[in-house]
């Protein structure tokens, strides 16, 4: 009968003959007599060994001979294990070997096993518990167990949002969302009303508007709870002309934006300074003479959008009289850099052209050909094209006093 033994050792091998004695050798033909009798214990083996037993009648050795096998097995071992880490329920854990079956014990010293098998599914966890198992092949087994852990944490994520609320300029035309302040190592879970995303970082970057919602995964898979963005869209206002009402010329010289959609924006307004006071009001008035500029900021802070403008006065009268004040007639917040063209003409009441004043120049002193006209009324006659593409066109009178 063959025999087996586990890594090494020594084995009890036995023969049974119909007739005569048992005698043991180590080869098939020749070799030596190692043994007589039914059993025969081999000496320490750490290798497959083969011995050979026939039958002595009447002292004839010459029958044929058997082969009984000693095999001897490598140990085998546990290769690998994989535990598991949960939040709740059952555990998967895994272990393979090297040959034969893997066994499964609650204990180091259990002499049973709970299951046999390279995957095992635990009961449902109150708390985490630790498996050991071994290597088993035909009664060959490691020579020790191996712990696979199953690890029950139920701590719910907790982390922060940087922002509840976000603004999309839409010039910029993104937004990253982030989260901060997390209490473990987490994977995340983004989605908007209408989807959830494949991102799963801590942060994400979108580019619309509308409600997101993020919520964070342990390393053992319990799900915090959602927590809410809010993404607002909105954009630099856009002014021209035609959004805005100029009026000059007058005792209260006044500009008022007139058309309420400058955009997708809520936007707030300042004159002449960017960084000074903002008012919901679109309505400047009591503006001097000159260039001025109005800033329109979004609330939001997507940016500041201006226009520029001129406010222009045309005097009803001038005294040349070589004073110093008021000695030639112009208009009053002209500024040539912010006109593309200008045509400025003054003509008797005759309607004969008396000058035309230059752009830079100080204006008309009240002479014609180096003759001082008299006293009277006199006509102007302005063409006027500002960088903004606006156009005046005025024609009015005034008054040479002279004193």
């Amino acid at each position: 009968v063959d025999a087996t033994i586990c890594e090494s050792g020594i084995a009890i091998i036995s023969a049974t003959a119909s007739d005569g004695e048992i005698l043991w050798f180590d080869a098939p033909t020749g070799g030596n007599p190692i043994g007589n009798g039914t059993n025969f214990t081999t000496p320490f083996l750490t290798n497959t060994q083969v011995y050979y037993a026939t039958a002595s009648v009447n002292n004839c050795t010459t029958l044929p001979r058997t082969a009984i096998t000693v095999n001897v097995n490598p140990r085998p071992s546990i290769t690998s294990t994989t535990d598991d880490l949960i939040c709740s329920g059952r555990a998967i854990l895994s272990a393979t070997a090297s040959e034969g079956d893997v066994f499964w014990y609650d204990s180091l010293t259990s002499l049973t096993s709970i299951f046999v098998g390279n995957s095992f599914e635990t009961p449902v966890l109150i708390s985490s518990v630790t498996y050991y198992v071994s290597a088993n092949r035909d009664n060959c087994e490691t020579a020790s167990r191996t712990p696979v852990h199953a690890i029950l944490d139920d701590t719910i994520p907790d982390f922060d949002v940087s922002e509840n609320g976000y603004v999309l300029c839409q010039d910029v035309g993104s937004i990253k969302l982030e989260t901060r302040n997390p209490q473990g190592n987490y994977t995340y879970i983004w989605r908007n009303d209408s989807s959830t995303f494949t991102e799963n970082s801590s942060s994400i970057t979108v580019t619309s508007e509308g409600n997101y919602y993020v919520s964070a995964i342990s390393e053992a898979g319990c799900i915090s709870d959602e927590k809410q963005i809010v993404v607002t869209k909105s954009e630099i206002a856009t002014i021209s002309k035609d959004d805005v009402i100029i009026t000059d010329d007058s005792t209260n010289n006044s500009i008022q934006v007139a058309n309420p959609n400058l955009g997708i924006g809520d936007y707030e307004f300042a004159i002449d300074n960017e960084f000074g006071n903002y008012t919901g009001g679109s309505f400047f008035k009591n503006l001097s003479p000159g260039i001025h500029t109005l800033f329109v900021r979004d609330k939001l802070g997507c940016g500041v959008a201006s226009f520029q403008f001129s406010i222009l006065a045309y005097p009803k009268f001038f005294t040349p009289n070589g004073d110093g004040e008021n000695d030639f007639w112009t208009i009053n917040g002209f500024d040539a850099s912010f006109y593309k063209m200008s045509q400025i003409s003054i003509f008797d009441r005759f309607g004969k052209l008396i000058y035309q004043i230059e752009p830079n120049s100080q204006g008309w002193n009240g002479d014609y050909q180096g003759k001082k006209l008299p006293s009277n009324s006199y006509w102007f006659r302005v063409l006027l094209t500002d960088i903004n593409g606006n156009t005046i066109e005025k024609s009015g009178n005034f008054s040479l006093i002279r004193k």
